[in-house]
């Protein structure tokens, strides 16, 4: 019973540590019981049992008892071998324990491998991607800058053609004399005209000439505008519209407006007069841009397939270009086409005088502020010559706002105004060493903050990128305002504090910054980051040379044919006609128009 209970109380899975302490517990037990049956035989045995009976039966039953210890220990020794040392279990569970680490660890480093080359893949894919993307849109920009060329071309070519024919016309008139030619009409000789029919032409004429002079009195005066719309304009627009003056093969009508707009603006100083002005000489050549085609000439069939397909691309987008164009595009002959040219240049130099306004009046208060960097001590606080600028920046912009400029030209004459600016900041700070410091630095950021300020209140929509042409200054002066200049990396310059300087302005910068006051903002950047600088230099620039100076484009003339194209407005606007003029039965055309 012994035997089956050992059997059932040590499953197969007991090492030989639990297998041996269970033994000593159960010897332990028996020992115990021994003593107990040994005491337990005393207190039963009767007294008349000799010594010798009881010394036998504890005998046999020692015997037995040993029989049978004997026996558990040689079935235990039969379950579990001798060779299963402890010391083997651990070492096989530990090199199984080991094995299944570095699994663990290779799947681990299998998987980390696999995500880099998946992050990696995706990553490239996706700039494959956005590369494709990218080609696509500046194909597409291709083709529409090609379509576009193509167009401008084929109609600067009708129109050369046009005034080559004119100009041969007007030399073989000036060679043969009207008597010797009859009159013409389609090519065939007419009879002449009665007195009749000659005085009754006369009286059109005379009549239509009274109109001309009645528009021309009233348009040279200051009629206003009608819902932001130049009211002289599109009256002049209409009206030669409705007399047919753009198809007329031969015209003084544009001769006289073109010399009419030359005496309006002789008076340059005015600065209202020029936008008012400005305003409408635009308004009417971007009306004439989108409302006038130079004679359709017939393209030559196309002999190829590639021929074929190019012009069916593009008649497909002539015709999605919008109705606007079939309906309203009026044929124009060689003196509406010489008058558009005309009204191009007068746009051009009105805008130019405009902006050399603003600059002349702007010049002696950048002046003052260069004077007062170089003198002034305390460096925080903007100087009333900063706020003067503003103001006249906020005076020009009242006036061309009144006068509706364009707001695509009112960002052009900023545009070009702030890259004025900047030339004489940025140049003042390379030219003079009392600029060059960190006290002037933080009076000019005070000052270009506040020309920040005013692009942010009168919106993109009329400041437009004016604030990107003060790159040079900003950076410049982030430079001359940073501390621990000693500490700053080659890299670090380069590409996160001054990257549009060129070599030749860093380096300037850089051996000019003062070191007059002996303290930490007053030291330069290392000599290692200077000679770097030097090394990209190019040899052919010496010590003295001004190459570091930013050039001023800001007196560029501006190409009003591209700015037409900028226009969003294409809708054909209705505007009220002057009450001077509606007060004569000849002009009651001009309602059909409002």
């Amino acid at each position: 019973s012994l035997e089956k209970k050992t059997k059932e109380e040590l499953p197969a899975s007991f090492t030989e540590n639990e297998v041996i302490n269970k033994l000593t517990t159960e010897n332990e037990q028996l020992k115990e019981l021994v003593n107990s049956l040994e005491k337990k035989t005393k207190e039963e045995l009767p007294s008349s049992f000799t010594e010798n009976e009881v010394i036998n039966k504890l005998t046999t039953e020692n015997e037995q008892l040993k029989e049978l210890v004997n026996s558990l220990e040689k079935k235990t020794k039969e379950e579990f071998p001798a060779s299963f040392t402890d010391n083997e279990v651990i070492n096989k569970l530990s090199e199984e324990k080991e094995h299944f680490k570095d699994q663990v660890s290779s799947l681990e480093r299998k998987i980390d491998e696999t995500e880099k080359k998946y992050e990696e893949t995706s990553t490239i894919s996706e700039e494959r991607m956005n590369q494709i993307i990218e080609t696509e849109s500046k194909m597409i920009e291709l083709k529409t800058n090609m379509q576009r060329l193509e167009e401008k071309l084929s109609d600067m070519e009708t129109e050369n053609q046009i005034f080559r024919k004119q100009t041969l016309l007007t030399s073989s008139s000036k060679r043969i004399t009207p008597a010797a030619i009859p009159p013409l009409e389609n090519g065939h000789p007419v009879a002449v005209k009665t007195l009749g029919s000659e005085s009754v032409r006369r009286s059109h004429m005379e009549r239509h000439q009274e109109s001309v002079d009645a528009l021309f009195k009233c348009v040279v005066k200051d009629i206003g505008f009608s819902d932001g719309k130049p009211v002289a304009a599109f009256t002049l627009y209409n009206c030669l519209l409705h007399w047919k003056s753009f198809e007329a093969d031969k015209t003084s009508i544009f001769d006289r407006l073109i010399q009419l707009i030359g005496s309006a603006i002789e008076d340059q100083d005015n600065d209202n007069c020029m936008a008012y002005w400005l305003s409408n000489t635009s308004a009417l050549f971007f009306h004439l841009q989108r409302c006038l085609r130079a004679p359709a000439r017939k393209p030559p069939t196309p002999t190829g397939f590639f021929g074929r397909v190019t012009q069916g691309f593009r008649s497909s987008n002539s015709l999605s270009s919008g109705s606007f164009d079939v309906e309203h595009q009026v044929e124009a002959k060689y003196p509406a086409l010489l008058f558009k040219q005309q009204l191009a240049a007068y746009v051009e130099k009105i805008y130019g005088i405009v902006r050399e306004n603003m600059k002349k009046e702007l010049s002696p208060l950048l002046s003052t502020c260069i004077e007062e960097q170089r003198t002034r001590n305390d460096d925080s606080q903007p100087s009333g010559s900063w706020l003067k600028i503003i103001e006249c920046l906020d005076r020009f912009l009242k006036i061309l706002k009144e006068n509706y400029v364009p707001p695509i030209l009112i960002q052009k004459v900023f545009n070009q105004t702030f890259q004025y600016i900047n030339a004489e900041i940025f140049n003042s700070l390379l030219l003079h060493k009392e600029c060059c410091t960190f006290n002037s630095g933080e009076y000019i950021k005070s000052g270009l903050a506040e020309l920040e300020l005013w692009c942010t209140e009168v919106t993109e929509e009329y400041a437009g990128s004016s604030l990107d042409e003060l790159n040079h200054s900003k950076q410049a002066v982030r430079f001359l305002v940073s501390q621990e200049k000693d500490e700053i990396s080659y890299d670090d310059l380069t590409n996160d504090i001054c990257p549009v300087l060129s070599s030749q302005q860093l380096y300037r910068l850089c051996t000019l910054y003062s070191n007059e006051n002996e303290n930490e903002n007053s030291k330069s950047v290392s000599t290692d980051v200077t000679t770097r600088i030097k090394l990209l230099m190019t040899d052919d620039v010496g010590e003295d040379d001004k190459s570091f100076l930013l050039e001023d484009n800001s007196s560029l003339p501006i190409i009003v044919e591209e700015v037409s194209h900028s226009q969003k407005d294409k809708t054909i606007p209705k505007v009220k006609p002057p009450s001077e003029l509606l007060e004569s039965a000849s002009f009651q055309f001009l309602h059909d128009y409002s």
